[in-house]
């Protein structure tokens, strides 16, 4: 089981190569499995077209936050009216 998390030591920062290195290797259970990151290269989630950013607890990356498109769930019908967002969290 995770270590708990102070919800007030947690800062959404911009995400670095370390960071999407770490994420590509997530893998989740099914059937969560369908967020696994498998095939995802680190230079693609740092993209800022993408919109990735992390998710820390003190220096711990603990997950990601996703701003614009890839926020969006594929096979709904979108519109510019709103800011899609996405996430994820480690599996440790």
């Amino acid at each position: 089981m995770p270590d708990p998390v102070d919800s007030g030591a947690l800062r959404i920062v911009p995400l670095t190569r370390a960071h999407a290195e770490d994420m590509v290797t997530w893998r989740y259970d099914p059937p969560y499995d369908v967020y696994d990151m498998t095939g995802a290269a680190p230079d693609d989630l740092l993209d800022p077209a993408l919109g990735f950013h992390a998710v820390l607890a003190g220096e711990r990356l603990i997950g990601f936050r996703s701003f614009g498109p890839d926020g969006r769930v594929p096979g709904w019908d979108y519109d510019d009216t709103a800011l899609d967002t996405g996430e994820g969290c480690a599996r440790r």
